[in-house]
């Protein structure tokens, strides 16, 4: 049996007002390479899923407020980690943190899916999109046990 859990971080620059699901996703989801970019105004968010579905930057006029792997080859950018850590002890699953995920494109929203983890037994569903009225990003994050016992686990936002 599966158990879902929905979770709506804020970043940096987010301000939401009411749910996702009623906000017009008005901004388009550009490729650039293999990585996915939401322009906001002069606000930049670009993810990649070949490196697990990671925020790689968030730039306001060009200027990037999260690390890069020039910094930190494992530890950089913005990604979902499950919580507590105490489940998956150290690294991160590579399934959920930096292998490859699914990606697609559908109407202005960028989905990313996870395999399953063979560790902890999650998938992790992303879904970035961008509300021009509003100025802000929408990431909306669903975490999927797909153990056949229940678990409990949160959403743990890790950003540098």
């Amino acid at each position: 049996m599966s158990n879902e859990v929905m979770i709506l971080p804020l970043l940096i620059v987010l301000a939401l007002h009411g749910t996702a699901q009623q906000k017009e996703k008005n901004i388009p989801v550009k490729q650039s390479g293999g990585r996915y970019v939401i322009t906001s105004g002069a606000v930049e968010l670009e993810a990649d899923p070949a490196t697990g579905g990671r925020i790689t930057s968030l730039k306001m006029n060009g200027k990037n407020f999260l690390t890069g792997s020039d910094v930190n080859d494992f530890n950089w950018g913005s990604t979902l980690w499950p919580s507590p850590q105490s489940e998956w002890d150290w690294p991160p699953p590579a399934t959920l943190d930096n292998k490859p995920y699914v990606a697609v494109v559908e109407g202005n929203e960028l989905f990313m899916i996870s395999e399953k983890d063979p560790v902890t037994g999650l998938s992790f569903a992303k879904r970035f999109s961008g509300d021009s009225e509003q100025g802000c990003f929408i990431l909306e994050y669903v975490i999927t046990n797909l153990n056949d016992t229940a678990r409990k686990v949160s959403a743990w936002e890790i950003t540098r």
